[in-house]
């Protein structure tokens, strides 16, 4: 079951009202799976606060990649899948930086399918360059592996093709040869023992166990060992087809409860941008009429949500195509959990009017929005390197924590580009005073 709401607080109280209203037994844990360890943090003081729970516990919080890996060793058996994951990122990473040496040396054929590495590689003097190569072909080779499963088992049968959405295969060019043979490699190096233990070969086994133990479980009506009861999706934005797939198909077996932020309460699902824009309006024209939602006017209506949501859009796709409404449909009361952050506010600030118009798809006006005196919700600033940015930052902080008394560290989210980057100069000026100063 899917339940959508536009605000995470909406998300945590639809939550609570679940898990008081139909708990698990006492001595069975909650399995909820989030998207990070922050927003692990989160959930537990939110839940454990009065307004909810009143205590967090019984529950196992976990990453979905890693509890999933423990769901397939449970069906498939211990002996069948290994305790760690030997295609992982981390993994890969350090089987990598030992192999490109070697591999983009070599001679013969094997030689000029990784002239393009071995050409990389020999632009550096040290082995940061190394490292930074294997950083990225490991994250590469993870995503393949959730994402684009079909061309790691045609690169296993030494088959170079790249097959897309329309089932046509195209046979890889020549610059990029070497990864189905880097592919062919590491599973050599891995050995055959583990060689079929990539996520997408260990999934396609699950997937295929599975499904042998939803027929049984139909006639005789007994939960196979290592499958919970209840397994809980709290306000994950993106997750692969893979892990989607894996939950709809457990569903048949035990409860499978997905909280899903979603900024619009209507289907906005055909709202495009740019070239997409215009091939939608002729696709409209010449087919047929796309669904709107009750207050729009003409498609698309919301240029933000158009640009801003491209991933979220496509993942909303993926819960709708894998949602079993006739299973639950009259069962449960529809719940409304989406709040106008314009309808609760004394004064709607202009952040407060952007959401509302995204929550009810509506253009935003061509006029500019009226501010209320003070109005800081949104504001933009330009500093003149990461250092100043982050020393503007701790003020904005120490200005907000100072004037509002109910504001928290924990209300408070900062997001960077990019982590590596900004870290020293977080530590440089954050980290000025002991704690408690």
């Amino acid at each position: 079951m899917v339940l959508h709401a536009n605000r995470l607080e909406d998300l945590r109280d639809l939550l609570t009202h679940f898990l008081k209203s139909q708990p698990l037994p006492p001595m069975q844990a909650e399995v909820i799976l989030v998207q990070s360890n922050g927003m692990k943090h989160w959930l537990e003081m939110a839940l454990a606060d009065e307004s909810a729970l009143g205590i967090c516990a019984a529950t196992r919080m976990e990453l979905p990649g890693s509890y999933l890996w423990q769901v397939y060793r449970s069906v498939l058996g211990a002996e069948a899948v290994p305790h760690h994951m030997p295609f992982d990122k981390a993994s890969l990473l350090w089987r990598l930086m030992r192999l490109l040496p070697v591999l983009a040396n070599g001679d013969g054929e094997a030689g000029l399918v990784y002239a393009p590495l071995k050409r990389y590689l020999s632009g550096g003097t040290d082995d940061r360059r190394l490292y930074q190569l294997a950083q990225q072909i490991a994250d590469v080779f993870d995503g393949y592996q959730s994402y684009r499963a079909d061309w790691l088992s045609d690169w296993s049968a030494d088959n170079n093709t790249l097959r897309f959405h329309d089932g046509k295969p195209a046979v890889l060019e020549d610059v990029h040869a070497w990864q189905a043979q880097l592919w062919r490699d590491i599973r050599l190096d891995i050995g055959d023992a583990l060689a079929d233990a990539s996520r997408s070969t260990v999934h396609a086994r699950f997937m295929t166990k599975l499904r042998v133990l939803v027929d049984e479980y139909k006639s005789t009506g007994k939960l196979p060992v290592g499958i919970p009861p209840r397994i809980v999706v709290f306000g994950i934005s993106s997750l692969s087809m893979q892990t989607v797939e894996a939950l709809a198909l457990l569903g048949q077996l035990s409860q499978v409860l997905m909280l899903v932020q979603n900024p619009c309460q209507y289907y906005w699902g055909d709202i495009v941008e740019g070239h997409d824009r215009l091939r939608q309006q002729v696709r409209r024209r010449q087919q047929t009429k796309l669904h709107r939602s009750p207050n729009s006017t003409s498609m698309p209506t919301h240029t933000l949500l158009a640009s801003w949501g491209k991933q979220g859009r496509d993942y909303l796709h993926l819960l709708d195509d894998f949602d079993r409404v006739e299973d639950y449909q009259g069962k449960v009361k529809r719940v409304d959990a989406f709040v106008d952050p314009v309808s609760i506010a004394q004064f709607p600030t202009q952040l407060a009017q952007v959401q509302s118009a995204i929550l009810h798809l509506e253009p935003l006006p061509d006029e500019q929005i009226a501010l209320t005196p003070g109005d800081t919700s949104i504001t933009l600033v330009t500093t003149h390197s990461a250092q100043r940015e982050v020393e503007v930052l701790h003020d904005f902080l120490l200005g907000w924590f100072e004037t509002d008394p109910d504001l928290h560290a924990r209300d408070v989210m900062v997001m960077v580009p990019d982590m590596e980057v900004f870290a020293p100069h977080i530590h440089a000026v954050f980290g000025r005073f002991a704690r408690g100063q």
